[in-house]
């Protein structure tokens, strides 16, 4: 890490992680680094895109992280969260019995692959 910074390399979150982290994951998780997936990471990123993608209109930076972050606090509110599962809860949609046993193939296959992948 000393050469990153002598280069003049920006240190990302995921090179501060291996810096001062990834020691002390190896050995809380069983398993190492076969653990530490980034599926959170890459899920934030899609979030963050299409945020961007919301308000690309909005000139002022400074405003859309306002925006953005009055967003987040509000959708995080457990008050928020609940009444939306409710709304979304009780939308029926109807689904053929085809597509939900294709959806439910596709989640097992992706079950198995994930596990073979770990053991």
């Amino acid at each position: 890490m000393a050469q990153h910074r002598k280069l003049n390399f920006s240190v990302t979150p995921k090179t501060h992680g291996m810096e001062t982290h990834v020691v002390a994951q190896m050995r809380q998780f069983a398993g190492g680094l076969a653990k530490l997936i980034e599926h959170w990471v890459e899920h934030y990123h899609q979030i963050g895109h299409g945020y961007d993608m919301h308000w690309i209109n909005q000139p002022n930076e400074e405003r859309k992280a306002v925006i953005r972050s009055n967003r987040e606090f509000t959708f995080s509110h457990p008050e928020v969260v609940k009444r939306r599962d409710r709304i979304f809860n009780n939308i029926k949609r109807k689904t053929s019995a085809a597509v939900v046993a294709a959806a439910e193939e596709r989640k097992r296959l992706k079950t198995e692959r994930r596990a073979g992948y770990v053991d």
